[in-house]
């Protein structure tokens, strides 16, 4: 996931950086009729950066495509969006901007201004058009990452329930706890919903920064409510109060 959100901004980076770089060169040559060798130079060096972005996008391609493999047990929602993202990203990369790439390339020795400065312009409205699909693919990118880690942290508080539910179990199977496991054990599961509540805070923040916000559940009052009584039985589990525990317990389960 890092991996394909690193690879997209840089290419809208690099995207950007290309269109400051058309835009300084054609004013430049806006009062030559030819192009000297220092103009040239600095098509070269576009043309560069241009095939450096094509590699970024399609080795961003081939990570997302990778990254799709290994999400197979995702649900069938977000599995669907995955492979749109691929899809988007198959087609920014069309053969029309390698023709426009070669035909500037043979155009530099002609040295005819006019034409090159045309096809400049014409190379810096594809790169426009690039940044926008780019920042489209970005921003689903973003709602699917939102998406799984909501499923993520949803299957945590399933797994957290059913662990709590075996613990009153043994909590109701054990005259004494004197070696303090089961006290012990709702420690861990403290913890654990203690990392749960960050993971939804950082989950809240993501939502905040998307375009198009995501209707999240107010659960801060929930999310309070379980830890308390989380930590509620491994207090009364510490003094021996295994009736008061199991209480705890059973609110959190339900």
């Amino acid at each position: 996931n890092a991996k394909t959100k690193e690879g997209l901004n840089t290419s809208i980076s690099m995207s950007k950086e290309i269109q400051k770089d058309i835009k300084a060169l054609n004013k430049k040559m806006l009062q030559k009729k030819n192009i000297g060798w220092e103009e040239k130079q600095k098509i070269k060096a576009i043309l560069k950066k241009q095939q450096e972005l094509e590699k970024k996008i399609a080795d961003t391609q081939k990570k997302n495509s990778e990254n799709l493999k290994n999400k197979e047990k995702l649900n069938s929602s977000i599995i669907e969006k995955q492979k749109k993202l691929e899809e988007l990203m198959k087609q920014v990369l069309d053969e029309e901007m390698q023709k426009l790439l070669n035909e500037i390339d043979k155009m530099m020795d002609s040295a005819k201004t006019e034409k090159l400065k045309e096809l400049l312009e014409k190379l810096n409205a594809e790169n426009q058009d690039l940044e926008k699909e780019l920042d489209r693919e970005l921003e689903l990118f973003k709602q699917l990452e939102f998406e799984q880690k909501l499923e993520e942290i949803l299957e945590k508080i399933n797994a957290l329930k059913k662990q709590q539910e075996k613990l009153k179990d043994k909590t109701e199977g054990n005259k004494k706890d004197k070696e303090g496991k089961l006290v012990t054990e709702q420690e861990k599961l403290n913890k654990k919903m203690d990392e749960v509540k960050k993971e939804l805070q950082i989950l809240r923040k993501k939502n905040a920064e998307l375009e198009e916000k995501n209707e999240m559940p107010k659960t801060q009052k929930l999310e309070n409510s379980i830890q308390e009584k989380m930590q509620e039985s491994q207090d009364a589990l510490e003094k021996g109060k295994k009736n008061k525990s199991k209480k705890a317990q059973q609110d959190v389960i339900d």
